[in-house]
């Protein structure tokens, strides 16, 4: 039976060399940056291995969720840690069933496998599609996925996703110098009348100081994949460039000065105060700042797929 290699950027289908293969990219197509195969420092081998739920990459070990939360409860943390490695795994084989889902958190990845066998529904992405930067801090990119595979069997999802970026922080709150003057107050005499001495009005507030703009999102990742046989095989891939974070709200403008008032000064030999109507208000509070620009998003980078010892790549 004859097959095909589709590829779909932004819903523009291209039929390219044979097997199957079908690409989709979220963002504009980019040329990005070609794989680059990156030194491993760390290598697992193994002749089975089954991968069954939700599998996450952490400090270089294959962990079901159960088993990442309990070391990282041992570990006292709270929250995975951001740092990336190299690592390298070998195996006589390879099952995903039914489901199953392998994250390899951004980390760069080289599989070998001989014997790859897929099950329905399964995937490979480099990160949950939810994941986000901590609030000011750039989103991480997919990594680099290499899969060397002899023999494989089924349909494999592939998503490669870049982080998205972290939120900008909010505006600081207004310092002092933000404030708007205080109006000037007079001291009027029992022989003055209103229209004698008229105090001055509290100044406006400035606006407050603008949010930090949104932290950029990650890029995809770059993919490797070379596989010697297909039987019944298919790869359906996406790329998903992190969208940047977004800004910061704006701070709380200065406080609006007090307005100036009429005082009434001492009159008479008694020392008695005129009976003059003293109004206190102020100016306007200043606007609250711009909010912060969101940040740039991803780019989706280069995949390469060879198969019968003939590369392509997108």
């Amino acid at each position: 039976m004859k097959s095909y290699l589709l590829l779909l950027f932004i819903s523009v289908p291209l039929l390219l060399l044979s097997g199957c293969v079908e690409i989709r990219d979220e963002s504009e197509p980019t040329a990005g940056d070609a794989p680059v195969t990156p030194s491993m420092v760390e290598e697992v081998k193994g002749d089975k291995l089954v991968i069954e739920g939700e599998v996450f990459i952490f400090k270089g070990k294959l962990l079901q969720k159960k088993e990442l939360e309990f070391e990282m409860y041992r570990a006292g943390q709270k929250t995975l840690p951001r740092e990336t490695g190299d690592f390298e795994f070998r195996f006589a084989e390879l099952v995903f069933v039914e489901g199953a889902i392998l994250n390899t958190m951004g980390h760069r990845v080289r599989f070998h496998v001989d014997k790859l066998n897929v099950s329905q529904g399964a995937l490979i992405r480099t990160f949950p599609e939810l994941t986000k930067a901590p609030k000011g801090v750039v989103g991480r990119s997919g990594g680099h996925l290499f899969l060397n595979i002899g023999t494989g069997r089924g349909r494999l999802a592939i998503e490669m996703r870049g982080e998205a970026g972290g939120d900008g922080y909010d505006g600081p709150p207004p310092t002092p110098n933000m404030n708007g003057a205080n109006g000037r107050t007079i001291t009027v005499g029992c022989s003055s009348t209103s229209q004698d001495l008229i105090p001055s009005f509290g100044g406006d507030g400035k606006q407050g100081h603008g949010g930090e703009s949104g932290r950029n999102g990650g890029h995809s990742g770059t993919l490797e994949l070379s596989i010697q046989k297909e039987i019944g095989f298919s790869v359906y891939l996406t790329k998903h460039p992190g969208k940047g974070g977004a800004g910061g709200l704006g701070g709380a403008g200065g406080k609006g000065g007090i307005d100036g008032s009429r005082i009434p000064g001492p009159s008479g030999k008694g020392g008695r105060f005129c009976k003059v109507q003293v109004d206190r208000a102020r100016g306007a509070d200043g606007p609250v700042g711009p909010t912060g620009t969101e940040g740039t998003s991803g780019i989706a980078q280069a995949a390469c797929v060879t198969r019968d010892g003939k590369a392509t790549c997108f």
